[in-house]
């Protein structure tokens, strides 16, 4: 009896270590943007753009999306070797705030 118990518990931490890791997969999204300062964000046109040729290091990592969406990375280090490069990136949004902060798994940038 002890020894069943025992593997139904295993089993039921299995499955629920496998479907944490499948609903993380489900948040994960791929984006497209230029990491930038945020104090290179420049809008044009009404939309928000980076400014590449920009020197300032006072502001925060983000990545500016293709639409003009800016969001903060929260762990910049990752990011910061493609400042102001164009990067395709899978990311997480944290649990800080769903729609702002993203928190990078994979980026590669891209030609052009």
């Amino acid at each position: 009896m002890k020894r069943s118990a025992l593997l139904f518990f295993a089993l039921l931490c299995l499955a629920t270590s496998l479907v944490a890791q499948d609903s993380n997969k489900s948040q994960s999204k791929q984006v497209i943007g230029t990491i930038c300062n945020s104090a290179c964000v420049q809008p044009v046109n009404n939309v928000s753009t980076c400014n590449t040729s920009c020197t300032d290091k006072s502001g925060d990592v983000v990545l500016v999306d293709d639409q003009g969406k800016v969001m903060k990375i929260d762990n910049p280090k990752m990011a910061m070797p493609h400042m102001n490069k164009k990067v395709k990136c899978t990311a997480v949004p944290t649990e800080k705030q769903r729609e702002e902060y993203l928190r990078i798994k994979e980026l590669s940038e891209m030609g052009g």
